[in-house]
């Protein structure tokens, strides 16, 4: 059997309650934007895609060792941003200030962890927690709508801590996805 797994950093209580107060500011523009659950908000590191419970068991002990020589790090959620795909759901985020280089040398050396199992290269990463995506319609209003989001201005959210990486597997449905924690590993 297969799981549809990924690699997030989660965010803490305050962060999140942040987001979801941003996210109903957000909702009175009244705009055509499905909001994330509160649950589901986190930023991805690396989707594996399905994956065989082999090769979970094959990675597992490297991940541990990985997650234990990393530094832990500070983020900050800092500006509101959208991103339009003419053919593809456009999405609404908040980008990332704070200790990028350590996010980025995390993702680098789960990618090089993850290249030696066969799974998926993520060839860009773009540190972002996604908050939102707009509902398809005409690429005119799409865009009308985007700047609207785009004119929004936010302070900062508050920091956070990075000091463990979460493996979740994502179970699709008519109704949505589902998120389910499968391990958690903690940084040095």
């Amino acid at each position: 059997m297969k799981h549809r797994l990924f690699f997030a950093i989660d965010l803490p209580d305050p962060c999140r309650s942040a987001v979801v107060d941003l996210q109903t500011r957000l909702d009175r523009l009244g705009l055509p934007v499905m909001w994330e659950e509160p649950a589901k908000l986190h930023l991805t590191l690396h989707f594996l895609g399905p994956t065989p419970q082999e090769q979970i068991n094959s990675f597992t002990p490297g991940l541990q060792k990985l997650a234990r020589s990393a530094p832990a790090f500070s983020l900050t959620p800092y500006f509101l941003e959208t991103l339009y795909r003419r053919h593809e759901a456009s999405l609404v985020y908040i980008g990332m200030e704070g200790d990028l280089t350590a996010l980025k040398n995390l993702h680098k050396s789960l990618a090089g962890l993850l290249s030696g199992y066969q799974l998926p290269a993520q060839n860009r990463f773009f540190p972002h927690i996604t908050i939102g995506r707009l509902r398809r319609d005409d690429p005119v209003t799409t865009k009308n709508f985007l700047s609207r989001i785009d004119a929004v201005d936010i302070q900062p959210l508050p920091s956070f801590l990075v000091d463990h990486l979460t493996l979740y597997e994502s179970d699709l449905s008519p109704a949505g996805s589902h998120y389910q924690k499968i391990g958690q590993y903690g940084l040095e």
